[in-house]
């Protein structure tokens, strides 16, 4: 994944829960590997600027970002309020001539929300994180708050691309001053041509997967959705010492009987479908 970020341009990246499930030092590689910052301003500091209007950019977690991964590999690291953390870092940002200032989230909807109302300095907020944000419709792409802040954000599961554009307008006296901001959704569908060396990218992994998980593991004997999924949850419980296995029956993908139990099927039974 990071190799397609570096591939596509990323210009930054706000490490979120999934990027700390192999450890603060797994992160740190691929930091270096992906050859373009990481923004966690409740974490570390980080800003950029880009010609003409100067951009302040600045990211920031959720405190509950702590308990969604392992905690384990949260040691020695601290989620800081993100207010707090955001006052400190606009003040410095302000100070080097920030016309405008962004920030990448990953928070719940109503905690962004909050925050944004509250952060009345940051002019643009670049949502992620809302649970269940997979349609488009569900929440407005744009959100415009009377203290002047927006907050936009795009549907899960990366079918749509989100592009803000933003219009400035030259102050007489120098600096800019934002007057009209535009969002759009483009869907990410067959009609977009695949990049070749993306494409490349990708075949390469799977079939490094499919290599690295294709020994046979057994067969699955239940026959049915419902058979199965308790075989899960058995599983579960035996593996943890549990009293009760509960499981989503929706987030379980049947596997046929009739063909071998192989590694990278168990994904299968844990995944929704789509």
């Amino acid at each position: 994944m990071i190799d397609l970020m570096r591939l596509a341009g990323y210009t930054a990246l706000l490490p979120a829960n999934h990027e700390f499930d192999f450890g603060a030092e797994t992160l740190k590689h691929r930091q270096t590997r992906g050859a373009f910052p990481f923004l966690g301003t409740n974490l570390s500091v980080d800003d950029d600027e880009t010609a003409g209007p100067r951009i302040g950019v600045l990211g920031l977690l959720s405190q509950e970002v702590a308990i969604l991964t392992n905690p384990e590999h949260f040691n020695g690291i601290q989620i800081s309020d993100p207010l707090q953390a955001a006052g400190l870092v606009i003040e410095i940002l302000q100070r080097q001539g920030a016309d405008y200032i962004i920030a990448l989230t990953h928070m719940k909807e109503s905690e962004a929300l909050a925050f944004a109302g509250q952060a009345k300095s940051i002019n643009l907020v670049i949502a992620g994180g809302y649970p269940d944000l997979d349609q488009a419709g569900l929440i407005p792409s744009l959100i415009r708050l009377v203290t002047g802040t927006q907050i936009v954000t795009t549907p899960g599961f990366g079918r749509f691309l989100g592009q803000v554009t933003v219009q400035f307008v030259r102050q007489p006296a120098g600096g800019f001053l934002p007057a009209h901001t535009d969002v759009r959704l483009h869907a990410i569908d067959f009609m977009v041509f695949d990049d070749l060396d993306a494409a490349t990218l990708i075949a390469r992994t799977e079939d490094r997967y499919a290599m690295a998980a294709g020994d046979t593991i057994g067969h699955i004997s239940g026959s049915t959705h419902q058979i199965q999924a308790r075989m899960i949850a058995r599983l579960m419980r035996r593996h943890t010492d549990a009293e009760i296995g509960i499981l989503n029956l929706g987030l379980i993908q049947q596997i046929p009987t009739a063909q071998p139990l192989i590694r990278r099927h168990i994904s299968r039974f844990i995944l929704p479908t789509d």
